[in-house]
């Protein structure tokens, strides 16, 4: 006589296919633990976990590495502790327990050895099943060598400034016909401030008799077929008419090309020759 197979359906299940069951979900439990602990202790930055009291309880190799301290050091220790006051105040300010996370803090903090680095702060608040905050995870990234980079590029930029702001001569930069930058001695040689010259049209300052051939420079400039020097005449804010010897060059400016280009006023010189 065949079997019903709504039958077999509605048969309790053996206590031995509950214990393979059991088996199996504890050996996929392990096998997912086993992952994230791989994932942990490889991770390329320092991850801390620290307990509802903000104290340290445990974290990966690399805390140890970037955090330069060792377990002893580590374990219990008050987060807050490896911040200088200020930078803890503003952590603080942050309100995370409030909001559940903050992502890519910039913060510094404390090493062992008491060398105070720059680094990218991440925090996740970590709750139980009733919502009550029981801990949190830090993941910190070392950006000191990138914030170097940053200061030196600064001060660089600050030295190019400062060099260019007491030239000799005028200098400006044009893309698509407008002043993108002009020195401070373009500004007196014009009679314009550059909040009035950015954006507007260079051709605008050019004599009418002479934009034409300006024009035709600046394409000549554009396309690398020349970069000698010319002059022509220019009408100053106060109408007067002045003599400029222009030098340009083509230069990508923002993925783009653009003319970067000084002008000396040759007037006096002009008038001499008359």
């Amino acid at each position: 006589m065949g079997v019903d197979s709504k039958d077999m359906r509605n048969r309790p299940r053996s206590s031995a296919d509950d214990s393979s069951a059991r088996s199996k979900a504890r050996e996929q439990l392990q096998l997912t633990e086993e992952n994230y602990r791989t994932i942990f202790e490889n991770s390329a930055v320092a991850i801390t976990v620290s307990d509802a009291g903000e104290n340290i309880i445990t974290w990966n190799k690399f805390a140890e590495v970037l955090l330069r301290m060792g377990r002893d050091e580590l374990y219990m220790k008050p987060v807050s502790s490896l911040y200088p006051e200020a930078e803890w105040k503003r952590i603080r300010s942050q309100n995370v327990r409030q909001k559940g996370m903050q992502h890519h803090f910039e913060t510094r903090i404390i090493t062992g050895d008491q060398e105070i680095i720059d680094v990218d702060l991440s925090l996740s608040v970590l709750k139980g099943p009733e919502g009550k905050i029981n801990g949190s995870i830090g993941i910190i990234a070392d950006i000191t060598e990138r914030k170097k980079a940053e200061e030196a590029l600064r001060q660089s930029e600050e030295l190019s400034r400062g060099m260019i702001e007491t030239a000799e001569t005028g200098i400006y930069l044009l893309q698509d016909g407008r002043f993108q930058y002009v020195n401070r001695l373009l500004e007196e040689i014009c009679g314009y401030s550059s909040d009035e010259l950015i954006g507007t049209y260079s051709l605008n300052y050019v004599h009418p008799e002479d934009r034409e051939m300006v024009r035709a420079k600046t394409v000549e400039v554009l396309k690398g077929q020349s970069n000698l020097p010319y002059e022509f005449r220019s009408i100053r804010k106060d109408w007067e008419t002045v003599w400029l010897l222009d030098k340009a060059t083509s230069i990508k400016y923002q993925g783009r090309r653009a003319v970067l280009g000084t002008l000396m006023d040759i007037t006096e010189r002009k008038m001499a020759e008359a």
